[in-house]
């Protein structure tokens, strides 16, 4: 059991490193031409064009698949399109704020997770971890105001609203996380995954639609960039991150997974060479101390 869990903690570091592309190939993506909302659906789209094929042909997955209740096929359905929203307003925010500024906002769904957890389950957060989230909501203060020095914005230049849109995916993934905590239990993670993954895929084509967009005005970067998000974030990130959750505590795998912003602007001070500024850089600091302080404190009180 020991040698498993070190496993998965090594699988968990791997995983993160892999995760921590994701806003490069974004921006990327974005300096291209291509409008973020059709960046994430063909991310969706080529995750399911390699998970797909293969879920469907084992029949297990596809008994499985007919048995779903009513509830479940719901809570299936919230579960994608909240994912939808996740990734069009993290997208998004890409292109108006900062990639540091973005990244360690989204990284805040710890704290939606608890709120959410009390106002729909009425779990209320261990006392000793209040402090923790207190110093996280400091952090997220620093980092989002536009006189913080956080308004090395995007290409459209309004890291305010870039700010908030990377709050908002913050939310709403959060929205998923908890839509999708029952149903892993009762159905197998990989239809689960291929299931949610498609829906979230129909739901940006519905939001690009709505907004006007042709799914296919995508520069070949852009296709590139997708691929790449598609390969390496989604299936050697998220997939990986799903196997070890098997294996170790979610607290420990929440707390490997701080290391994303603090990769992220590693890799974007070495591709672009932007140094976040001081302030950005002591509210993220705060930030992630906070989150990490109160993810140990849950994981204590539960043990």
């Amino acid at each position: 059991m020991m040698d498993h869990n070190k496993k998965a903690l090594g699988a968990a570091l791997g995983s993160v490193f892999a995760a921590s592309f994701s806003a490069i190939f974004i921006r990327v993506a974005i300096q291209s031409g291509t409008d973020p909302v059709i960046l994430a659906f063909w991310r969706l789209f080529l995750s399911c064009l390699l998970l797909a094929p293969y879920t469907l042909s084992k029949s297990y997955y596809r008994h499985e698949l007919f048995r779903l209740s009513k509830l479940q096929f719901s809570l299936m359905v919230l579960s994608g399109l909240l994912l939808a929203l996740h990734f069009s307003s993290w997208f998004v925010s890409l292109k108006y704020t900062s990639t540091v500024s973005s990244t360690l906002l989204v990284c805040t769904e710890p704290a939606f997770v608890i709120l959410g957890a009390f106002l729909l389950f009425r779990e209320k957060p261990c006392a000793r971890a209040v402090p923790g989230l207190l110093t996280a909501a400091l952090g997220v203060v620093l980092v989002a105001l536009p006189g913080s020095g956080a308004a090395a914005a995007g290409p459209a230049g309004n890291a305010l609203w870039g700010n908030f849109l990377a709050l908002f995916g913050a939310a709403s993934v959060s929205g998923y996380i908890l839509a999708g905590r029952a149903l892993m239990c009762e159905i197998s993670p990989l239809l689960y995954s291929t299931c949610v993954y498609t829906i979230c895929m129909a739901g940006l084509g519905i939001i690009a639609l709505i907004l006007g967009l042709s799914i296919f005005e995508i520069s070949l970067t852009g296709l590139l960039m997708a691929a790449g998000l598609a390969l390496v974030c989604q299936l050697l990130g998220h997939t990986v991150c799903n196997w070890a959750l098997k294996y170790t505590k979610a607290a420990n795998v929440s707390s490997i997974y701080l290391l994303e912003p603090v990769l992220t602007a590693f890799w974007v001070m070495l591709i672009w060479e932007e140094i976040p500024s001081l302030t950005v850089i002591a509210g993220g600091c705060l930030l992630l101390l906070g989150i990490l302080y109160y993810i140990r404190c849950e994981s204590r009180s539960e043990s």
